[in-house]
């Protein structure tokens, strides 16, 4: 990601209503009515309303698919990280960044509509400045009215200083020293994406008692010590921001923290680790085994190669301590909290459930009974009438009841790269802005 990289990404866009490019275009390259063409390694400085030949050199070209596997083959011949998009929409609409087969693959199968009239383009993504170029062609020259840097919406500006990494490395960026990032007293913001309890737990201890802010998406490290790390947070004055440790891109915590924080909660039901559902969800609609689906979720990236952490309902118990500690005031360590996976779950359960109008999901599941929180982690029969009960595939949610709004609930993508991604750098903004 850090290596010799090209000052500028060009990305032009042409209207709808352009004339087909020139003859002078590579054959490789697709062409589009309303495509976007990454020009790599380009380096452009033009005037307004510069007059520039209609012809494209260097840099590698587009790649059009128009099916799932042809895209993984396209990608694997590029490298990863890639960059997709439909070829039939306007500006960036639908564009992601997705770093490994597993992110390509699930982008592929369902955030698009694909086939043969409708192919998506893999380019290979670079990092550097982008900037966005208008132009018109008449068939032969190419007129520029203007060329425009993007700038962030955010008005925050943030610098990668250190990146701690096992593996040594010539680039500056890089350290396998812990301290050399948690003593740097130029060094403002951590962020916490190691996995695991330790050392990760320490290290931001460490940090806040350095005055550092955290912000981490490591839910077993929360879970675990999070009386340790909120009270570290506050005796020291630095924000503890931990968005993606539950429910991925879903922004769970931050509406339990800030615009519902004047209710009463009494109960929450979640479907909280995405494989879990994943699989339910194929046993279910396909009438398949547990074996069976567990090995194509682990062939799919949705299932890790050692799934006992999701399968078992360990993950599920970290988040719903999480989810108690902020909801009810009281913290349950999640060693504390019952827990049944579905590991044990039958196609003959799951018929059993359907004839009875139900489904089966592995619910996280706490509420007040005479003062006292009860949780659980379990398969729970949900009757088709249920809101969770239509939640599928990856997907996940979590299902709220407060004195003064009643029941509400949220849903959406709870794991993968870019939700967690998006949940991590908006923490990461609203630290920033506390900053400035």
């Amino acid at each position: 990601m850090f290596g010799t990289l090209p000052d500028t990404i060009m990305t032009a866009m042409a209207s709808p209503m352009a004339r087909p490019m020139p003859s002078t275009m590579p054959a490789a390259m697709p062409l589009f009515a309303a495509g976007t063409l990454i020009l790599n390694q380009v380096s452009v400085s033009v005037a307004p309303s510069a007059r520039l030949p209609c012809s494209y050199s260097g840099g590698t070209a587009l790649s059009a698919v128009t099916d799932t596997e042809e895209g993984i083959r396209v990608a694997e011949k590029i490298g990863y990280p890639v960059l997709v998009r439909p070829s039939f929409v306007l500006g960036g609409r639908a564009m992601q960044i997705v770093s490994d087969e597993a992110g390509l693959r699930h982008y592929l199968q369902t955030a698009v509509e694909m086939d043969q009239d409708r192919p998506v383009l893999v380019d290979q993504y670079i990092v550097g400045k982008e900037v966005e170029v208008d132009a018109i062609c008449d068939g032969t020259d190419v007129f520029i009215p203007g060329v425009m840097e993007h700038v962030e919406r955010t008005g925050v500006s943030v610098e990668v200083v250190r990146i701690l990494r096992r593996k040594p490395s010539d680039s500056h960026l890089f350290t396998d020293d812990p301290d050399a990032i948690l003593n740097d007293p130029d060094i403002d913001l951590i962020v916490e994406v190691i996995g695991g309890i330790e050392p990760a737990a320490s290290f931001m201890l460490t940090a806040m008692k350095n005055g550092k802010h955290v912000v981490t998406a490591n839910k077993a490290a929360v879970a675990a010590n999070y009386k340790a790390l909120t009270e570290t947070a506050e005796e020291n004055g630095v924000d503890f921001l931990f968005e993606a440790a539950v429910a991925g891109g879903i922004p769970v915590l931050t509406a339990i923290q800030n615009p519902l924080q004047g209710n009463n909660f009494l109960e929450v039901m979640g479907i909280l680790n995405g494989t879990t559902n994943y699989i339910l969800t194929k046993m279910t609609e396909d009438g398949a085994s547990y074996a069976d689906v567990l090995k194509d979720a682990q062939e799919k990236g949705f299932a890790e190669a050692d799934p006992t952490a999701d399968v078992e309902g360990l993950d599920a118990a970290n988040k719903l301590s999480i989810l108690i500690a902020l909801l009810f005031d009281k913290y349950i360590a999640p060693s504390d909290i019952p827990t049944t996976g579905i590991s044990k779950i039958t196609a003959d359960d799951i018929k059993s459930a359907a004839s009875e109008g139900c489904k089966i999901k592995l619910i996280g599941h706490a509420y007040l009974e005479d003062g006292e929180v009860k949780a659980s982690v379990a398969p729970e029969r949900l009757p088709l009438s249920h809101p969770l009960s239509g939640v599928s595939n990856e997907f996940n949610a979590v299902y709220v009841t407060g004195d003064m709004i009643g029941e509400l609930m949220f849903y959406g993508r709870g794991a993968g790269a870019l939700p967690t991604g998006s949940a991590v750098v908006g923490d990461i903004i609203n630290v920033a802005k506390n900053l400035k």
